[in-house]
């Protein structure tokens, strides 16, 4: 694409109304980084504005980080354009009742605009270049190049060398260029040079190449590009803490059987193993077991297990608590739609969706959403990133997704779907049943109730047309 600019808008819901200022400008740059990463265009870095923005989510109350979300969209270095309801509003209102003048935060917003006109007025003037703005500052001229396959692990001081001179180095899990954060990137674990390009490996064991822009499209590759001599060898055990990095958003979910994790506000890093026990910065924790989800809310870190209880801790020390577990989820109530004839529209992130039975059409805006589809004929437009979607059992319905989710880090849960078949569980067996057809527009995935039986359509993902059961294994949760 190309005469493009992205949008973004910005309250203060998206931290959780975290309060720091810090936080709150972090995660406003990362949202803008990875909206400059999934968006390429044919000019070069995605320009940017922020063109809706204000002091309340709701437009009545005004959120706890009101300050905090002015500040960082003020200080961004971005066009904004402030949200208004209209005279009198207590929240996003820029002007008195009466209209006829200024409110506090319609004040904040004019104070932010002088500001600003103040700084461009004094301003050196603007040298236009003739190539495309990367995402990287200036780099040093006559630096030499790091040798072939050289890597960089998180928490080193070191740093790489590319070839066009660009110094490289992770800052607190994110990758950065001369200093400056290299597109969109997160739980970085380790940088290499190889085959003359920058390769980033992150917390999952999956890999990027840098493209000069960002760090390319789809959902990475488990494939090292360091050759078998080279690679990293296992690291020793982490210790109980882990360096601080940015903490996942409130209300984050991790299902049993994803790669996702939850960053604490300490920057542990905490997973689900294969065997169903809970992973802080890769160390087992023995007491644990049969984990089914892990969620993050107001700073802590839960566990459900399979009889649907929780336990909770607020770091890797803690003990869980409380001792016979809870029933009663810590997560918001989950969403549950009503089937709409125009369809349904979901535009909050890292909440719980129930569809609607029959026949539906579902926009999901959000990220980080859990959709447990019901049976019926359902169509899903997903513009998010990293949604999961939850499949009834072959012969309940079948779900069409307009454009391929698994390039936006989308996952399909199989769960339902697999145990209404005579599957043992055995990943040698798994293509006994699950099967991957593709076609000239995308990909029918297909469910047997016995090993080898005739598959029944449960999924289709439009854009898919090269996938196969290998390349959706890292998408599927069995």
């Amino acid at each position: 694409m190309t005469n493009i600019v992205g949008d973004v808008h910005y309250y203060g819901w998206l931290t959780g109304y975290s309060t720091d200022e810090a936080t709150v400008s972090a995660n406003l740059a990362a949202d803008i980084a990875q909206t400059q990463q999934t968006v390429p265009t044919a000019n070069g870095t995605l320009p940017i504005i922020i063109g809706e923005y204000g002091n309340s989510t709701s437009g009545t109350n005004i959120d706890a980080n009101a300050n905090q979300v002015i500040s960082a969209v003020q200080n961004s270095g971005f066009g904004s354009a402030a949200w208004s309801w209209g005279p009198g509003y207590p929240g996003d209102g820029l002007t008195a009742s009466s209209g006829s003048g200024l409110s506090a935060y319609g004040q904040q917003i004019a104070a932010g605009i002088a500001a600003s006109a103040s700084a461009s007025a004094s301003a050196a003037p603007v040298t236009v270049a003739s190539a495309p703005a990367t995402a990287s500052s200036a780099a040093p001229s006559g630096a030499a190049p790091s040798a072939a396959d050289s890597t960089l692990a998180a928490g080193s001081s070191g740093s790489l060398t590319d070839g066009s001179g660009n110094t490289w180095t992770i800052v607190n899990g994110v990758a950065e260029i001369n200093g400056a954060a290299a597109g969109y990137s997160a739980n970085v674990s380790e940088l290499a040079y190889a085959g003359g390009a920058i390769w980033q490996e992150n917390a999952s064991n999956l890999w990027w190449e840098w493209n000069g822009t960002n760090w390319g499209s789809g959902a990475g590759t488990s494939a090292s590009p360091l050759p078998a001599a080279a690679a990293t060898p296992a690291a020793a055990p982490a210790p109980a803490t882990a360096p601080a990095s940015t903490a996942s958003a409130n209300d984050t979910t991790v299902l049993a059987g994803s790669t996702g994790s939850i960053v604490d506000a300490s920057g542990n890093t905490w997973t689900i193993t294969g065997t169903g026990q809970v992973a802080v910065n890769g160390i087992a924790d023995a007491t644990t077991a049969r984990v089914t989800e892990l969620a993050f809310v107001n700073n802590a870190v839960w566990q459900e297990n399979a009889s649907n209880l929780w336990w909770d801790k607020t770091s890797p020390s803690a003990a869980w608590a409380p001792n016979p577990g809870t029933a009663t989820s810590p997560l918001p109530a989950a969403i549950t739609l009503d089937g709409a004839a125009s369809g349904d529209t979901v535009s909050q992130s890292q909440v719980s969706v129930q569809s609607a039975s029959g026949n539906n059409l579902l926009f999901i805006n959000g990220s980080g959403d859990i959709v447990n589809l019901s049976g019926g004929a359902n169509t899903i437009t997903d513009t998010g990133h990293g949604n999961t979607y939850i499949l009834p059992a072959g012969g309940n319905g079948t779900d069409t997704f307009t454009s391929d989710i698994t390039a936006a880090g989308g996952t399909l849960d199989l769960t339902a779907a697999l145990a209404a078949t005579d599957w043992n569980g055995s990943a040698s067996t798994l293509a006994n049943y699950v099967t991957v057809a593709d076609s000239a527009s995308g990909a029918v995935l297909s469910v047997a109730p016995t090993s080898g039986g005739t598959g029944v359509g449960i999924a289709t993902i439009d854009g898919a047309t090269t996938a196969t059961l290998s390349s959706l294994l890292p998408h599927l949760i069995t």
